[in-house]
């Protein structure tokens, strides 16, 4: 009742100063002429003579003496403290279901100081079930199951452990099995690339053992996804292995062109030596095409 008291004291020294401020007003002369035209105020309705319920019996008799404006401003305040109460009440009901789920016997066994921590231990159990089941199930076994279990039956927990190992064990063996799969499998592709051949017989990817530091490394980074990718990136950032493969295909190339000049004129040809055959390994292709035409007159 003191906020109460406190009120209607202020209230009331606020009604006195209005109170003297009409009675200065009310000393000063008064135009004759003004008051006999002005009809009188209409009288101001009073809505506010019962008191609020809260307060006591000796308040409520005291409650009408008041004036207008001070009833008024209680009732008014009465009104939104009830509704403060009111909304603060529902909220605590809210939270009522707290107290019947999580009882105080319950949260100091298990080893926590109040509901809100061990509402936070349990989503904490819930989120390692999820990420990884196995452990967690093996570690709230060995914490919390494993005393209780050994009070009424210790075989059981036994075999929940052995159970649970051979959950595991099986899980190692299908992830070894899938792995030596992939491994097979990967070296079944690199043996049919390393022994893969063109259309005249010839090693289709001849500089393999040169450019295979390189093709690891492309294949390691991501940058190339296949076996033949790699290889035809390898060449190409290796420069002595570029320069090898096209000085092989100018020789092929010039070689094919002598061949063919040969046949040309095979008709009028009439050899003035004893060599035989186009091309000698000993030559370079220079010296074979200008052996040749030195030949063919």
């Amino acid at each position: 009742m003191s906020d109460i008291s406190e009120d209607i004291q202020a209230a009331l020294a606020s009604v006195q100063h209005e109170q003297s401020q009409d009675d200065t007003e009310s000393q000063q002369p008064r135009n004759v002429e003004e008051e006999q035209t002005n009809h009188p105020p209409a009288a101001e309705v009073d809505e506010w003579l019962t008191a609020p319920a809260s307060y006591t019996n000796e308040m409520k008799d005291l409650f009408p003496t008041l004036p207008l404006n001070v009833r008024k401003y209680l009732t008014e305040r009465e009104s939104q403290m009830e509704k403060g109460m009111s909304s603060k009440n529902n909220q605590l009901q809210s939270y009522k279901w707290v107290d019947h789920v999580f009882l105080p016997q319950d949260i100091q066994a298990l080893g926590y100081r109040n509901a809100q921590e061990c509402a936070a231990g349990l989503m904490n159990v819930v989120r390692n079930l999820y990420s990884n089941p196995v452990q967690t199930l093996a570690y709230l076994n060995e914490t919390y199951g494993q005393p209780a279990v050994q009070h009424n039956n210790n075989d059981s927990s036994k075999d929940f452990q052995n159970r649970m190992m051979s959950m595991q064990q099986q899980l190692d063996e299908q992830n070894a099995y899938l792995r030596s799969l992939q491994q097979n499998a990967a070296n079944e592709h690199l043996r049919q690339f390393v022994s893969a051949k063109d259309d005249k017989g010839n090693p289709k990817y001849p500089y393999y053992e040169q450019a295979k530091p390189a093709m690891i490394k492309l294949l390691k980074s991501g940058l190339c996804q296949s076996l033949e990718d790699a290889y035809e990136r390898a060449i190409w950032l290796s420069s002595d292995i570029r320069d090898k493969m096209i000085a092989e295909q100018n020789k092929q190339a010039l070689a094919s062109k002598v061949h063919e000049a040969a046949k040309a004129k095979s008709a009028s040809f009439v050899p003035t030596s004893k060599e035989q055959g186009i091309i000698s390994k000993d030559e370079t292709a220079e010296e074979t095409v200008r052996r040749i035409f030195k030949q063919m007159g």
